[in-house]
């Protein structure tokens, strides 16, 4: 008979344990259980306007700040774009008029000085809306040895219940996570039940963060960018910007908040969609149309020049990337191409035919063709 072992008890994950507690708050303000993966009802009210509300003893962590005495967190995944008076606006007035109904989270910390400080981990525009406010910050408070790789899942968990964060932002939040060691490829995919395709996609669209000029431009419209357009201005992305194309990018108008205004939220998301996928496409177009680069003397190409040979309605059909590191060069033909012209071979050969025309002066800038 195969003895049976007992088996171990495992400490909860500070997930768990702050799931366990946000379910008891609810559970003892409603009488009935919730369910720990959704977002349970806060109990703040008007504490703040009134300090009357009595939070039930599953909610001890939570205190109130000094905005002073707080500071995002060095991970905390906030643009700064929307870090402004005008923007948060709406929200420093209803929490000073109902007070603050969201908790934001923390980690107590020492600074170098000895001080105590806060670090928010989320929370960040909740906290600059009560800075305007001018009333004192509503958090929990990690429980003491929370790592930074317990507080960035703990983040992700808040990511991806708000509204206000882009699956793009998210993307980028994973991108940059993997890179710092808060987290790991197959950490992401098994939370998130994803196919290694897939998140390999999520990367790919999360580097383009790493670019701030172009992050900066897409940043007004980056609940609008689908994947697909991210992954294509990902790859097409060389490994730096030249001065022409950082000049171009810096050309583009502003997208004004005016814009993407509707008269309801379907006609309001339709015109964020709108505006997001011609700013894409903007982008896209001027890293395909970089010039080529001309060579110091003496000294040849030293980048990848990207061409757009043949267009079709402001979009490049047919483009090449020639790789002076081992003198090949890839030409892509964009599927309207093959469609339009698939079954006229002599029409499809003379665009090949005037592609490599230009692209024989790319190779005898590379010296790999005499005159």
């Amino acid at each position: 008979m195969t003895e049976q072992k007992t088996p171990k008890k495992v400490r909860p994950s500070l997930k768990e344990s702050l799931d366990i507690q946000k379910a008891q708050a609810a559970t003892e303000q409603s009488g009935q259980p919730v369910k720990t993966n959704e977002k349970p009802v806060d109990v703040i009210g008007k504490v703040q306007a009134t300090g009357s509300v009595s939070l039930p003893a599953a909610r001890k962590t939570f205190k109130q700040l000094p905005n002073e005495l707080c500071r995002p967190w060095k991970h905390h995944d906030r643009s700064e774009y929307w870090i402004t008076d005008s923007k948060i606006r709406s929200l420093a007035e209803s929490i000073k008029k109902t007070g603050q109904k969201q908790l934001g989270l923390v980690r107590k910390t020492v600074d170098s000085d000895g001080a105590t400080v806060y670090e928010i981990i989320y929370g960040v525009l909740r906290w600059h809306a009560c800075k305007l406010a001018g009333v004192n910050y509503s958090a929990e408070v990690a429980p003491e040895g929370a790592t930074d790789n317990d507080l960035f899942e703990l983040m992700d968990d808040e990511n991806a219940l708000s509204q206000d964060i882009s699956e793009l932002e998210r993307y980028a939040s994973y991108y940059r996570a993997i890179t710092q060691g808060l987290t790991t490829a197959e950490e992401i995919q098994t939370k998130w039940n994803v196919g290694r395709s897939t998140f390999f996609r999520w990367q790919s669209a999360g580097k383009i963060s790493t670019y701030p000029l172009i992050w900066e431009s897409i940043t007004p419209v980056i609940a609008g960018v689908s994947l697909r357009d991210a992954v294509t201005l990902s790859r097409a992305l060389p490994e730096d910007l030249n001065d022409g194309v950082v000049a171009s990018i810096k050309d583009l108008p502003d997208i004004a908040e005016g814009l993407l205004r509707g008269e309801g939220k379907e006609e309001s998301d339709a015109l964020l969609k709108k505006h997001a996928s011609m700013r894409m496409k903007q982008l896209i177009n001027i890293i395909q149309e970089t010039e080529i680069q001309k060579p110091e003397a003496g000294k040849g190409i030293a980048k990848k020049v990207k061409s757009s040979h043949v267009k079709q309605q402001g979009k490049a059909v047919l483009s090449s990337v020639f790789n002076p590191a081992n003198g090949s060069t890839r030409l892509t033909l964009d599927k309207e191409l093959i469609l339009k012209f698939g079954g006229d071979k002599a029409k499809l050969m003379e665009y090949l035919d005037e592609a490599i025309s230009e692209l024989a002066a790319t190779w005898k800038d590379a010296g790999l063709v005499d005159d």
